[in-house]
């Protein structure tokens, strides 16, 4: 998926045009998963923010969680952030700079076993075995751009990129769609995003 073009949509690597529309990664090398990894605020963490997103639903709706999707979006997010801000959203990940990143590796690290193509899960029968689909990515309009230090944390730490399109047009949403289709074995047709021009 980070190579060459995914459903129409460019792959802008290292030293390529920023400016341009497509999927952006970084450069680097991975992060192998540490054993020694203090991984246990993260866990508290992770759990604290999944209750709270259960506990924000509307009463009787039928809601899915996901605590760790939740908790690698923010510490996304968090890897872009400065200031207070920043502080703010490390407080409540419960890890900050490469202790959390090095937590957010192994935890990812230790669900590799269960790595499987996630359309297996939308049969008429489940799998002998768990599966779990890990995939990240971040998306910005076309008007802005991603600092190349932060393509390069998201793609070492989290395998991922940042998606530039058109978030004012059907037609700009069309890659996320595909994308979301993609990695959840098509159970989630589309993203919940709608075109806006504000």
């Amino acid at each position: 998926m980070l190579s060459g073009c995914a459903d129409g949509i460019d792959t802008v690597g290292p030293g390529g045009d920023r400016g341009a529309v497509g999927l952006h990664v970084g450069a680097g090398t991975r992060l192998v998963a540490d054993p020694a990894a203090n991984v246990g605020p993260v866990v508290d963490a992770t759990w604290s923010l999944g209750l709270a997103a259960l506990g924000a639903a509307e009463p009787g709706a039928g809601v899915v969680v996901s605590p760790s999707s939740l908790y690698v979006a923010l510490s996304m997010l968090a890897d872009g952030a400065s200031g207070a801000g920043l502080a703010a959203t490390e407080d409540v990940l419960g890890a900050s700079g490469d202790a959390r990143h090095a937590a957010v590796v192994a935890l990812r690290g230790s669900l590799g076993a269960y790595e499987g193509e996630p359309a297996l899960v939308g049969g008429d029968e489940l799998p002998e075995r768990p599966v779990v689909h890990q995939a990240s990515q971040l998306v910005v309009d076309d008007d802005e751009r991603a600092a190349e230090p932060y393509l390069d944390t998201l793609w070492q730490v989290y395998g991922a990129g940042v998606l530039r399109t058109d978030l004012a047009t059907p037609q700009g949403l069309g890659p996320l769609h595909s994308w979301v289709s993609e990695h959840t074995g098509g159970l989630v047709k589309e993203s919940a995003i709608r075109p806006d021009h504000d």
